[in-house]
């Protein structure tokens, strides 16, 4: 899922590695769409959703409704697991207990990991 064909090309062009083959991989199938939409309207099931976006402000704020994550919690698996990008708990607290709190009444299990991203906040 990516909302803008533009990155994907990009991507494939200048970043060829980076995918290690997916693009030609039978599995694989990119969706071009916006991820609210996506959720809301489809009728397929997943094991694992993992919604990689942006900041909660700005063009990815609806990827941290609860709009989108009830689409997400709908189009699960029994079973399935939902991961999203999240702010650093250490340093935007607010942010994560808000994440927390919106969260919780979509899913039974909610817990934050860490993972150095070096290109964003917190990640050195």
């Amino acid at each position: 899922m990516e909302i803008d064909a533009g990155v994907v090309e990009f991507c494939r062009q200048y970043l060829p590695n980076h995918s290690a083959g997916a693009y030609d991989d039978p599995r694989f199938k990119l969706v071009i769409d916006d991820g609210v939409n996506f959720v809301n309207q489809t009728t397929e099931k997943f094991d694992v959703i993992i919604s990689d976006c942006t900041d909660p402000i700005g063009p990815g704020e609806s990827l941290f409704t609860s709009v989108f994550y009830e689409g997400c919690a709908r189009s699960l698996n029994e079973g399935g697991i939902f991961v999203a990008q999240n702010g650093v708990c250490f340093l935007q607290q607010d942010e994560a207990v808000n994440s927390h709190n919106k969260l919780s009444h979509y899913f039974s299990d909610v817990s934050f990991y860490q993972a150095a991203i070096p290109t964003y906040y917190g990640g050195i």
